[in-house]
């Protein structure tokens, strides 16, 4: 039964996470915006640890590379005195000419070729970033910078392409920042939430924006980012969003700032922590997201030393589905669209795992509880639980099906994320 929504918040909460999301477990998140080009990010450390070391203005040293227009913005910055020695006083629009010469070139088939050898069951794809620049030939105009969109539709091409292969299809738009509505340097969260548009014409634009992509791609998932313009029209977007795409899911980041700046609770079907995880067992959905090294953007720049290991991207997505997460994890395109060799190692480390123990991953559930210890000829092993049997109600953890148990390295816990607890 397909269900239907009035447009409003209470109405969208009675929202049935649908099964696929929760089967999936494993996603691919693909960044492939204009800073590629110049594909340079601080490396001062990971975003945690920029939050920690510089907590008054984090954003300056953001190691995430799709955020180069904006630290650039910082005359002192590391970005800003790259873009002076390697491009002079060249605006960051002047990286788009190249950068649609490698879209219009751009065969999907081996990135998409990564993705499935991988084991990964959906795609996010990045159709609008904060630079404002559209992925696709929108018939939206921006009143800012009139045509700035690619002449490819790269949404469709990579649509397609996916879907082909058996896999899920979602969208990932930046609601919250738009840097051609506002050009102001972004140096704190504050700041970011300070700057998201609430002019009339942004909200239109952007409701627009999401309509027509839904129209027009029919996403599995609508992945907003960082906020959403504050106005009326964003529970009519969701019930429009379910009404037309039955079985999709949105993420928990359209909180919508009030006049403070303080952000007011929306609807949404998952949690979305970036470079973390919970530390137990949640009964709401989430999706924990990371780069494979630092960045999710493609950064030349950056050491391999960043880069996650097969068995540390291993030990922590297993965690994470003990504990009802998936894991969205990105991909950052070069320049030329194809992918580091060292970023394939990972990706390529656990789909071959995932090929001999998707048994205890995909569609299970959580179990009674996430950890233990094994012994198996006198050395101890943790594991973590799951349960593939009779999953009962959504949400349930109180089954009790068939149990499985993943083995990590004797007595060394899962690591590459820092964990969180419920709030």
């Amino acid at each position: 039964m397909v269900q239907t929504f009035e447009p409003t918040f209470e109405s969208l909460r009675a929202h049935v996470l649908p099964e696929w999301f929760d089967d999936a477990k494993f996603g691919i998140f693909v960044h492939w915006t204009m800073s590629c080009i110049p594909a340079f990010a601080p490396q001062v450390g990971s975003l945690p640890e920029i939050f920690r070391d510089h907590p008054n203005d984090p954003l300056k040293f953001s190691p995430y590379a799709e955020w180069y227009q904006n630290t650039a913005r910082f005359p002192e910055s590391e970005a800003a005195t790259y873009h002076r020695e390697k491009y002079g006083d060249a605006p960051y629009e002047s990286f788009r000419e190249p950068f649609e010469a490698a879209l219009n070139a751009w065969d999907p088939g081996p990135l998409v070729d990564l993705i499935v050898d991988s084991g990964a069951r959906y795609v996010v794809y990045v159709t609008k970033h904060h630079d404002g620049f559209a992925l696709w030939p929108t018939d939206v105009p921006n009143p800012h910078a009139p045509g700035w969109n690619s002449r490819r539709d790269m949404v469709a091409v990579l649509a397609a392409a996916v879907r082909e292969r058996g896999l899920r299809f979602g969208v990932y738009y930046s609601g919250g920042l738009d840097w051609t509505f506002n050009r102001d340097p972004i140096a704190s969260v504050r700041e970011m939430f300070e700057s998201v548009p609430r002019t009339a014409e942004y909200r239109q634009y952007a409701d627009a924006h999401c309509r027509e992509l839904i129209a027009r791609y029919q996403p599995s998932v609508l992945w907003n980012d960082i906020a959403y313009p504050p106005g009326p029209e964003l529970p009519a977007l969701m019930a429009h969003y379910y009404a037309a795409v039955p079985d999709g899911v949105v993420n928990d980041r359209w909180s919508q700032p009030g006049e403070d700046g303080a952000l007011t609770p929306s609807h949404y079907d998952f949690r979305t922590p970036e470079y973390a995880q919970y530390s137990e067992i949640r009964k709401r959905k989430w999706e924990a997201t990371r780069g494979i090294g630092h960045s999710y953007g493609y950064a030349a720049n950056e050491p391999l030393s960043n880069v996650i290991s097969p068995a540390e991207l291993i030990h922590s997505f297993v965690d994470g589905v003990s504990k009802n997460g998936n894991l969205l994890l990105n991909i950052g395109p070069r320049a030329d669209g194809s992918v580091q060799p060292e970023h394939e190692v990972p990706l390529r480390a656990l789909g071959a795992w995932l090929r001999a123990n998707g048994e205890a991953i995909y569609g299970t559930r959580p179990w009674d509880h996430a950890e233990g210890i094994a012994n198996a000829d006198g050395t101890e092993f943790l594991v973590r639980f799951t349960t593939n049997g009779d999953r009962g109600d959504r949400g349930d953890r109180g089954d009790r099906g068939e149990r499985a148990a993943f083995g990590f390295a004797p007595r060394v816990a899962a690591r590459g994320s820092p964990r969180i607890r419920d709030p």
